[in-house]
C-alpha cells in the first residue's frame, strides 16, 4: 500500500466523521423530540422547568416574571417540543428564540428586567488580639446576611444607598458598623475586628467512655502498644459461631488449641504461658500442671482478648510465650433479654437434583419405613432369640 493510499483512506475517514456529528448534534436538540406533560393548577415557569427536564436544551428564562403567568391544566401527550411551546405561545403570549442549544424565553410585550446598578462590600474579619481570621462570623447589612469564609472574608453586592453592617460570632461582642455610604458601581473594601467577649465561654468539658469491644478501639490499642500484640473484640466474636473462649482463641494468629481447651503460644507449651482475666492473674485448673482450660469461659462474656508475645514492665514476668489478657463485660445497667434466631440453606443442592440414596416417607421425623427394618421393630436383639428364628 503506497503513502498515497494510506493518506486518500485518513482523508475519508475525516470527512465522514465530520459529516455524521452534525446529524448527532441535532438528534440530541431537536425541537421534534416527542414529549408528555400533565400538570394542574400550575404557572408558566413550573411548566418550563418539567420540560426543561425532558430535553436537552438549556432553557433560560426570570423565573419571578414566569411564576405570575398561571396555568389551570396542562395535558400534553407525545407531542413535539416545537408544538408545546406554540400552544404555551398562545395562551400566554410567551415567545423564545433557539441559539447553540439553549432557549431564552420572554413574554411578548413585557421589557427584559435590567439589573440595577449596585455597589459591592468586601472585606476581612480579624480578631483584635491575634490579628487572625474569623470564619462563621455572620454579617447582616439591610436585608441580606451572609457568613465569612475560613479565612475570615466576606463580599456582598447591595444596591446604593445607606446601610449599617452588624457582626455577630460565638465568643465575640456584637459589632455594629453605620453610617455606610454605598454608591453606584462603588467596591468599598472594610476591614474589621471583633473582640473577644470575656466568661462567655470559661470551659467546654466532654466526657465520654470508650467502647473496647469495638474492632477500633482494639486496633487502637495496638497500635499504641510497644509490645507486639494480637487480640479479638467482641463485635468480630459475634460474627463467629465460637461457644467458649478456646474456640475464639483459635482464630488469633500465633495460637494454637490443644485438646479444644489448652493454649500453646508460638509453639511453647503451657508451662510458658500466663492468663489475666480483668487485670487478675488466673490459678492453673490442672492439679498436674501448669495450664488453664479456656473452655469454661462463655464467648458472650468477652468483651475483648488481647495476647501480648512481649514482655513490657507493665506486664507481669511470668511468661516467655504470651500472656493472655481477657476483659469481660462490664455488668448491664438494666436487665435485659437477647434472643437470637438464624436460618440457612446450601445454594448448592436446594432444589437441584442429585445422586442418593432412597428417603424414608417419614425419615425427616425420624421415622424409617417397614422394608427399613431387618432386625424386627430396630431395638436390641438378643443373638440367642435370632439365631432361632434364623
Amino acid at each position: 500500500m503506497t503513502v498515497s493510499n494510506v493518506r486518500w483512506r485518513k482523508a475519508m475517514y475525516l470527512s465522514c466523521v465530520l459529516l455524521i456529528l452534525p446529524f448527532l448534534n441535532a438528534n440530541s436538540q431537536d425541537l421534534s423530540r416527542k414529549m408528555s406533560l400533565t400538570m394542574n393548577q400550575t404557572n408558566l415557569a413550573d411548566v418550563l422547568k418539567a420540560l426543561d427536564r425532558q430535553t436537552d436544551f438549556v432553557f433560560s428564562f426570570d423565573p419571578a416574571v414566569m411564576q405570575n403567568m398561571p396555568l389551570q391544566s396542562i395535558r400534553y401527550t407525545s407531542l413535539p417540543l416545537k408544538d408545546i411551546l406554540a400552544d404555551l405561545k398562545t395562551r400566554t403570549g410567551l415567545d423564545y428564540a433557539v441559539q447553540q442549544g439553549t432557549i431564552a424565553f420572554r413574554l411578548a410585550g413585557l421589557p427584559q428586567r435590567t439589573q440595577k446598578p449596585g455597589a459591592t462590600l468586601t472585606g476581612t474579619i480579624v480578631d483584635e488580639e491575634t490579628g487572625q481570621g474569623l470564619p462563621g462570623v455572620t454579617i447582616g447589612i439591610g436585608d441580606k446576611n451572609l457568613v465569612s469564609d475560613v479565612e475570615g472574608s466576606f463580599s456582598i453586592s447591595v444596591a446604593a444607598g445607606a446601610y449599617s453592617l452588624v457582626l455577630s460570632s460565638v465568643g465575640y461582642e456584637t459589632k455594629e458598623v453605620s453610617g455606610i455610604e454605598l454608591a453606584d458601581k462603588q467596591a468599598l473594601v472594610l476591614n474589621l475586628t471583633m473582640k473577644k467577649q470575656k466568661g462567655s465561654l470559661a470551659g467546654v468539658v466532654v466526657q465520654s467512655t470508650m467502647r473496647k469491644e469495638g474492632v477500633a478501639a482494639l486496633y487502637s490499642r495496638q497500635k499504641n502498644n510497644s509490645a507486639i500484640s494480637d487480640g479479638i473484640s467482641a463485635a468480630q466474636i459475634r460474627l463467629t459461631p465460637d461457644n467458649n473462649t478456646a474456640q475464639v482463641l483459635r482464630r488469633v494468629s500465633g495460637i494454637t488449641i490443644q485438646s479444644e481447651k489448652f493454649v500453646t503460644v508460638r509453639g511453647l507449651s503451657d508451662r510458658y504461658n500466663n492468663v489475666l482475666i480483668n487485670g487478675a492473674s488466673l490459678p492453673s485448673t490442672e492439679p498436674n500442671r501448669r495450664n488453664f482450660s479456656f473452655d469454661i469461659i462463655p464467648s458472650a462474656m468477652i468483651e475483648n482478648i488481647v495476647v501480648n508475645k512481649t514482655a513490657t514492665p507493665d506486664l507481669p514476668g511470668e511468661f516467655t510465650g504470651g500472656l493472655i489478657q481477657i476483659t469481660t463485660r462490664d455488668v448491664p445497667a438494666a436487665n435485659f433479654l437477647e434472643v437470637t434466631t438464624g436460618t440457612g440453606f446450601n445454594s448448592e443442592s436446594n432444589g437441584r437434583n442429585m445422586l442418593s440414596f432412597r428417603r424414608d416417607e417419614q425419615a425427616w421425623l425420624g421415622k424409617v419405613d417397614a422394608d427399613r427394618k431387618w432386625f424386627g421393630d430396630g431395638r436390641l436383639i438378643d443373638p440367642r432369640v435370632y439365631g432361632v428364628r434364623v
